[in-house]
């Protein structure tokens, strides 16, 4: 299975625009285009995703749009799960992974979360993966998800997407 692990693009700030609070807090300009320009990458290079799985939060749902809209994908395609929250667990992400049924599968979270995921995945959760905002890697594994079970294929910034 191919883990692509997607960290959400730049958001606005809390205390602008009506923004109250972490889990409103929407795309900036910028993030919509990191997000489409991540979305277009995936479809130059033929990369597709089963399903997309994200984060409750806004600007989680934002980039996953912007993704699925890139890929051609159906809203079907697109799950939201509490386990990709800030403070999520592994093992709760691992045992509903473990459920899905295809072989390539995005999902769109928040640091330090996903540096944590992405750590667990390759065997030490203290291993010093750093997403930057739009930023996108591949973990590979073969087997089931779970702790050490994964291997690093690539990690990239929003510098790589097209523009």
């Amino acid at each position: 299975m191919d883990i692509y692990l997607i960290r959400h693009a730049d958001a606005l700030p809390t205390g602008i625009s009506g923004i109250d609070t972490d889990e409103q807090r929407p795309l900036s300009e910028e993030g919509w285009k990191q997000a489409a320009n991540l979305g277009k990458t995936f479809k130059k290079l033929g990369i597709t995703f089963d399903t997309i799985v994200t984060s409750p939060l806004a600007r989680t749902q934002q980039t996953a749009l912007q993704l699925r809209t890139m890929l051609e994908l159906t809203e079907s395609q697109v799950e939201t799960r509490n386990e990709l929250a800030p403070g999520g667990r592994p093992r709760k992400l691992a045992r509903y992974m473990n459920g899905l049924t295809g072989q390539s599968i995005a999902m769109v979270g928040h640091q330090p979360d996903l540096s944590l995921y992405a750590g667990w995945l390759l065997g030490d959760k203290m291993i010093p993966i750093a997403f930057a905002k739009g930023g996108a890697a591949l973990i590979r594994i073969d087997g089931t998800f779970g702790k050490a079970a994964g291997t690093l294929v690539w990690l990239v910034t929003p510098a790589w997407a097209v523009q």
